[in-house]
């Protein structure tokens, strides 16, 4: 085995780029049979979640995942994340909508139990 060995050096050049997919992922759950937690009308289920700010069971409305990869000379960043949308069954709908658009700059923060994990700021909305 030892004298099969091969010792070389290899000089790789990998193109610069950066690529970005994202999927939706509730049509292939609820096709794989995980449908009861879609459904809003599965009141007081097993499958169904309770709310402290309402009277109506919680429900997975969609699920997204998003991924990132950036190849550069400074190195490798990939990233993903899974989006869960939850909704109330049969709740009222707004008496009211407004546009909010943030079309000015502004200061972003990612937090998990109020620690702030990411801070920065979009000058060039």
């Amino acid at each position: 085995m030892e004298a099969n060995r091969k010792w070389m050096k290899v000089n790789l050049s990998v193109p610069q780029f950066d690529v970005s997919a994202g999927i939706n992922l509730k049509p292939g759950l609820q096709n794989a049979g995980l449908t009861k937690i879609f459904d809003w009308r599965q009141n007081g289920s097993a499958s169904s979640l309770e709310s402290k700010t309402s009277k109506y069971p919680v429900y997975l409305d969609s699920i997204h995942q998003d991924t990132r990869i950036k190849i550069d000379e400074k190195g490798v960043v990939a990233v993903s994340y899974i989006e869960l949308n939850f909704g109330a069954g049969a709740a009222k709908p707004p008496d009211e909508i407004i546009d909010f658009m943030l079309d000015r700059p502004f200061v972003c923060a990612v937090t998990k139990s109020h620690i702030p994990l990411f801070l920065g700021t979009v000058n060039m909305p």
